[in-house]
């Protein structure tokens, strides 16, 4: 039997064949990138097949609202694994890198199609921008909040494989921050191994000091933009999420961006975890950040709000999907 990387890595080249039966056929100016773990070799059975889906403007509205989920849904029916697929407009890739996500495209994702009329994706140095940083430092909260439970950080007790699996990404991204701001362009020289020695990571008292480092690079209120940028963020958030047939047009009736409410109570929620307890004050900054269409009936817990934030979030933010 082949090691669980060589099957998962059979179970990617699987996946990638059917997406291309169902997609290529019919839509030949399309660019297929593969992120993720499933790209750098650290996927296990539960990791996505994460898949930007490079377009043209005018293609996008029936690609969200009708070729994307009917072909998730296929692959991930057919291939046995979860699937995502992220659509971006071909011009998000072109000129200036603004964004660490569109450097992360250029630099690491696995080109699995790319229509030959298309220039060639070229390797680029990051941005150097407060919001690019803050973007990249919002993705690092995210895998500090995903798994983590207050009780988890009880004095003595080792974290679970899950916790410390997220505080090792989140450390990674923090040594970019890092790499980036001493003027590194290829940060990725300084990225932690995944497969870490047991010790890092194990201690509630890591996941405390990443928390507090990371909360250096964030605004109370991060990722603030423009007004017309706002309005584009509701509207690929709202589209995003009917790709995965989930409602969230209310987001178009706001000037304020879901993106920057949803990282505002991200960090709320990185300031109430206290060990072995919650401040319930900081619980309750974390709920008036959120638009009220997206807070869950009943009493309103950190466990709750944090799974909004969690499963909302790859939706808001482009950086989501890694």
């Amino acid at each position: 039997m082949g090691t669980p990387s060589a099957k998962e890595a059979a179970a990617t080249d699987a996946a990638v064949s059917l997406l291309f039966e169902i997609l290529c056929p019919e839509h030949r100016e399309l660019g297929l990138l593969l992120i993720g773990s499933r790209a750098n070799g650290t996927a296990t059975p539960a990791s996505d097949l994460d898949v930007v889906v490079v377009t043209r403007w005018r293609q996008l509205p029936r690609l969200v609202l009708s070729v994307l989920p009917a072909a998730a849904e296929r692959v991930a029916d057919l291939a046995e694994l979860p699937v995502s697929l992220s659509p971006l407009p071909h011009s998000r890739l072109r000129g200036q890198v603004r964004s660490i996500y569109q450097w992360k495209l250029r630099n690491e994702a696995t080109v699995l199609f790319w229509p030959g009329g298309w220039p060639p994706l070229r390797p680029s140095s990051p941005p150097d921008s407060d919001l690019a940083r803050e973007s990249y430092a919002m993705s690092a909260a995210i895998y500090l909040l995903a798994a983590v439970d207050p009780s988890d950080l009880v004095s003595g007790r080792p974290l679970n494989t899950a916790v410390a699996r997220g505080l090792v990404k989140a450390r990674q991204h923090t040594c970019h921050l890092e790499a980036f701001k001493t003027g590194h362009s290829d940060a990725r020289s300084t990225r932690l191994p995944v497969d870490a020695e047991p010790s890092l990571g194990t201690d509630p008292a890591d996941w405390c000091s990443a928390r507090d480092a990371l909360l250096g690079w964030l605004a109370q209120r991060p990722l603030q933009r423009k007004i017309h940028a706002r309005y584009l963020v509701n509207l690929r958030y709202a589209a995003y999420s009917a790709v995965q047939r989930r409602r969230r047009w209310a987001a178009l009736r706001s000037i304020r961006s879901i993106e920057t409410r949803l990282a505002a109570a991200a960090v709320a929620l990185l300031r109430a975890v206290q060990p072995g307890r919650v401040d319930d004050r900081w619980v309750k900054v974390a709920a008036a950040a959120l638009p009220s269409w997206l807070l869950p009936r009943g009493p309103l817990h950190w466990g709750t709000l944090r799974d909004v934030v969690v499963e909302e979030w790859s939706h808001a933010h482009l950086l989501g999907v890694q």
